[in-house]
């Protein structure tokens, strides 16, 4: 059996060079009959172009019939197809995968993948033959510093990609190239460097993984290879593809500052922030060259005198600006310039400064409150506004109200204070305290302080006069007759938290208890009490069905404090209820509730019923007992004699029982006379008495 060899040769190109990674589509894989090869790693494909990047290992995969074996091929076209690699394709196995490395082909280099099959019975095999074709190496890379003028002392870098596993690099600009082995002994790269040798100017890199990256020092091009402040670039190439290059521009310059104050003067104690430009590179970053030193920016603030009086560090932002809070303490110099100075470094002794002049105010502070009135009792929040800095302390005192504050503070005179900050807007307030409920009413000065730290001295002061007044209380009913079953609207408006309710009986209002005759007792001793509402407040008090006839007082007591009640200090109103049955006047025997006593005025609303019940029957003018004044002795026994002959006048008249008054009027034509004297004469005696 003669053997013969057939080979179909489909041409497929597949340029390497680096591309986005996409999934391997079916342009990768190329068939006839029962063969297929299938590339992998695809990085992209274009029509029946596959692109690879030159470098990576060429991945293949053949699918063949299990039944037969031999060979799968590299050849290399150049080189009359010289076998590069061959490969082993085993009966019963069917399938084959091979790693082609990339130091095993260089660029330009066509290859040819061919596959011969023999399957035992006959000498045909079918195979495919894939061609390789090479395009020039594209380079991207791009300077990575915020930009392209570049502080001495800082580093430049330079990165990005190659579809080639080699480039070389070199640096051009004002500074002594023979020297440029020097400056690639620093130069950090990213691949395996060739070593540079005395008087070459270019070094050549392998990177496998096709990144380039270049970082060079600034300070080596200056201070070890001559080189001064000017226009500077660096051009990376393949050394097989002259055309390739790719060139970054830079300049290096020297180190610069500006100092940028918004301010012409500020207060003592305040912060004054501090803002600045400069061209160096972000403190501690890639491109700060840390083996000479940080990136770093120094603010000094000196006296009127020259003096020194703090100083801070601060770091560098990637955008090339800085900001600090500077304060001025209390304890220095007012009315005075300060000079601010701002020195910024890159280190090995690349610097700039710059600096402003600033006034500095004595510190102010001013109460802003929106009331002056309060009650006993009452919240109270003292605010304003101060020229100190945020989170300054503004001290609030008063000779004889006693705050009650968590904050307060004891001075070495035993003053109580009470601490309020200072906001970022400049204003300022106290926590909210509670005016005492025992607190006497009147007007009270109350200070606001800024001291001299660790002095106590007074550095400014504001005053204001406050009023501490009593609850205010208006109420009104809307009827003072009711009867059993009926209800009574109570309307009105106080100051104070909450109103209590007491009645003079218990068992007429439904859910009011009586008052309790002490003069302070607790609030405990109600069941009712009123909580307003913006002030107002509106009550519905039930007359109970079973209610006795007569007159019932109602109290309301507006109180500070929301435990005690002071019958004769706080603000309070009472109102004289008659009870009556419908169609039947008041029982004659029912007397009056008795006024309260009070420290101030009962405000008693009384009106009068349908039907006036009559007075009781008149038997003596009742008897009028009180406390007289001083008077001189000789006053003294005239007004007795007068009062004796009145009580006896008065004991010989006779007792008339079961007269009326309406009855008198009819019987006796001198009634109103005779008691228009009596009236008289008990005036004339009150008179004399007081």
């Amino acid at each position: 059996m003669k053997r013969r060899y057939l080979e179909i040769v489909i041409p497929i190109v597949v340029i390497l060079f680096l591309c986005n990674s996409v999934n391997a589509t079916d342009s990768s894989t190329f068939g006839s009959g029962n063969i297929s090869i299938k590339i992998t790693g695809v990085k992209k494909e274009v029509g029946d172009t596959i692109k690879i990047s030159y470098g990576d290992p060429l991945e293949i995969e053949v699918n063949y019939p299990m039944s037969t074996s031999g060979y799968l091929d590299i050849l290399d076209r150049d080189y009359y197809n010289e076998i590069i690699e061959r490969f082993n394709l085993l009966e019963g196995s069917g399938i084959k995968k091979i790693t082609l490395e990339a130091e095993d082909y260089k660029p330009a280099t066509n290859f040819t993948i061919r596959v011969i099959l023999n399957n035992g019975e006959s000498y045909i095999s079918e195979g495919k033959i894939i061609m390789a074709e090479f395009t020039e190496p594209d380079i991207q890379v791009n300077l990575q510093n915020f930009n392209d003028v570049i502080a001495k002392g800082d580093v430049v870098i330079v990165s990005g990609t190659i579809t080639a596993t080699e480039y070389t690099w070199t640096v051009f600009g004002p500074y002594d190239r023979s020297k440029f082995y020097v400056l690639a002994e620093d130069v950090y790269v990213g691949g395996d460097a060739e070593d540079v040798n005395p008087g070459e100017t270019e070094q050549i890199v392998t990177s496998y993984d096709h990144e380039v990256e270049l970082r060079v020092p600034t300070q080596v091009i200056i201070e070890l290879c001559g080189g001064t402040a000017g226009r500077y670039s660096i051009k990376i190439w393949n050394s097989e593809y002259p055309d390739t290059v790719r060139e970054i521009y830079f300049t290096i310059s020297d180190v610069t500052v500006d100092l940028i104050i918004e301010r012409d003067e500020i207060s003592a104690g305040d912060k004054l922030v501090v803002n600045g430009t400069t061209n160096v590179a972000k403190t501690d970053s890639n491109f700060d060259d840390t083996s000479i030193g940080l990136n770093k920016v120094k603010i000094y603030v000196y006296g009127a005198e020259g003096q020194l009086l703090s100083s801070y560090t601060v770091n560098v932002d990637g955008n090339g600006t800085f900001s600090e809070g500077v304060t001025f303490s209390l304890s220095w110099d007012k009315d005075v310039e300060y000079k601010i100075v701002a020195n910024v470094t890159t280190g090995n002794g690349y610097f700039a400064e710059d600096f402003e002049f600033i006034e500095v105010k004595s510190p102010e502070v001013r109460f802003e409150m929106d009331d002056l009135t309060y009650t006993r009792g009452e919240e109270i929040r003292f605010k304003g506004r101060s020229t100190l800095g945020a989170g300054s302390t503004v001290y609030i005192y008063e000779d004889d109200l006693d705050f009650l504050s968590p904050h307060s503070v004891t001075t070495y005179e035993g003053e109580q204070y009470v601490k309020a900050l200072v906001g970022a807007d400049g204003s300022w307030q106290t926590d909210r305290m509670r005016i005492l409920e025992t607190a006497l009413p009147g007007q009270y000065t109350v200070r606001a302080v800024i001291f001299s730290p660790g002095t106590f001295s007074k550095l400014d002061e504001d005053s204001i006069r406050i009023n501490i007044v009593k609850n205010e209380l208006e109420v009104e009913i809307d009827k003072s007759v009711a009867r059993p079953g009926d209800s009574i609207i109570i309307n009105g408006s106080t100051t104070a938290d909450v109103i209590f309710v007491f009645s003079s009986d218990d068992s007429v209002f439904q859910d009011i208890t009586e008052k309790p005759d002490e003069k302070v007792y607790s609030t405990e001793s109600t069941d009712m009490t009123i909580r307003p509402e913006n002030g107002k407040f509106s009550k519905e008090i039930r007359v109970i069905d079973d209610a006795d006839e007569g007159y019932y007082y109602i109290y309301l007591y507006a109180p500070p404090s929301s435990e005690r009640i002071d019958t004769v200090e706080d603000p309070q109103k009472s109102f004289l209820i008659t009870i009556t049955s419908d169609g039947a006047e008041v029982n004659e025997t029912t007397t009056p509730a008795p006024t309260p006593e009070t420290g101030e005025e009962s405000n008693v609303s009384v009106e009068k019923t349908p039907e006036t019940p009559e007075i009781p029957p008149v038997q003596t003018v009742q008897e009028v007992t009180v406390s007289p004044k001083p008077v001189i002795a000789e006053q003294t026994k005239e007004v007795h004699k007068e009062e004796e002959e009145v009580q006896k006048t008065e004991t010989e008249r006779p007792v008339q029982d079961e007269m009326t008054i309406p009855k008198l009027r009819k019987m006796l034509p001198g009634f109103e006379m005779i008691l228009a004297l009596e009236c008289f004469v008990a005036a004339l005696i009150l008179r004399r008495i007081f």
